[in-house]
């Protein structure tokens, strides 16, 4: 059975998620990078899901609430201040997605940028 992790950071993101032969799990991870970052590894280290979903990121000008995309690209501008340490502030999860049959006849695409 597919398990899915659903992580939120306020109760007003919070919704619950009903799909047939799929365990749900949630977890609320707070406000703040640090914070989300410390209670999501705690969630997949107990619940070891197959794919983690995030409801309620916030600040868009173009889309509506209730909008739903698949992120396959990601950018963390506080990690582009450390590209001269060699560390990366993009990620694209594409293949990984790819690799595992997700989202695979999804249209929707977006970044998310934080």
């Amino acid at each position: 059975m597919l398990k899915i992790l659903v992580t939120y950071a306020v109760q007003g993101e919070f919704t619950e998620i009903k799909w047939p032969d799929v365990e749900v799990y949630y977890v609320r991870t707070g406000i703040g990078k640090v914070k989300s970052a410390f209670h999501l590894s705690e969630a997949i280290q107990q619940v070891k899901p197959d794919i983690v979903i995030n409801q309620g990121t916030a600040g868009t000008i173009n889309h509506q609430v209730g909008d739903v995309f698949v992120c396959r690209h990601f950018v963390d501008r506080d990690m582009h201040k450390m590209t001269g340490l060699g560390m990366e502030y993009r990620i694209d999860s594409s293949e990984l997605l790819a690799a595992r049959g997700f989202c695979q006849h999804w249209t929707e695409s977006a970044t998310c940028n934080t």
